[in-house]
């Protein structure tokens, strides 16, 4: 044990070392508490990157559900608007079918028997 002892107090060089165990403690000290502020730094910018992340996420939900209706609002409007053409042309169809009709009729009646010699 007393061998032990001799060789805590004394360094390679045969000096009395209890200074230098005492400054090797101390920067072990300092060592563990600059590490200690590391983990709680590396912990607040996870914290900070996982609610960045989540904001994200919640962005990105709300942007898709606006793109969502987005295109729904569009589709809808779309065939909408195709169907109302659509009866329209055929409206359009019907009247003109209609004016022929008329054409012919007023024309017949103004036509001039064929003279035969």
């Amino acid at each position: 044990h007393n061998s032990m002892k001799e060789i805590q107090h004394k360094d390679p060089s045969g000096k009395n070392s209890e200074g230098s165990a005492t400054a090797v403690l101390e920067y072990c000290q300092t060592l563990g508490e600059a590490l200690n502020q590391s983990i709680q730094q590396v912990d607040k910018l996870k914290k900070q990157m996982q609610y960045w992340k989540d904001t994200a996420e919640k962005l990105s939900k709300v942007e898709q559900t606006s793109k969502d209706a987005l295109l729904a609002n569009f589709t809808k409007l779309r065939n909408t608007m195709v169907e109302k053409h659509r009866q329209e042309l055929e409206e359009l169809k019907m009247a003109h079918e209609e004016e022929k009709k008329s054409w012919n009729a007023s024309a017949s009646k103004h036509k001039r028997p064929r003279r035969f010699e």
